[in-house]
């Protein structure tokens, strides 16, 4: 799949209330493991960086190492909005809103 939009976050689990991780680029691919609703995770689970109960990987937002972050057994996989993917490349261009 595609990042065929801005600001594509990757979050700690498929929700808006959870941790950010970083950021995707326009026109970079990724793999789809799974879906959730509209959710997409696109890494494998791999370990979180729990220190005292927060995780050092959250770079912005909830960071607590909990299942309701995502985080279980010391481990999460990242996630994005499935409306930020598409199945073919998009234009060089990123359409600009507003």
């Amino acid at each position: 799949m595609w990042v065929a939009g801005e600001n594509a976050k990757r979050r700690s689990c498929p929700s808006m209330e959870c941790g950010i991780v970083g950021m995707l680029f326009y026109r970079e691919t990724v793999i789809v493991y799974e879906t959730d609703h509209e959710w997409s995770r696109i890494t494998g689970y791999s370990n979180a960086g729990c220190y005292k109960g927060e995780s050092t990987f959250v770079e912005s937002g909830r960071n607590d190492c909990s299942k309701e972050n995502g985080i279980s057994n010391g481990k999460f996989a990242e996630w994005v909005r499935s409306d930020f993917l598409a199945p073919a490349k998009p234009p060089y261009e990123p359409e600009i809103e507003g």
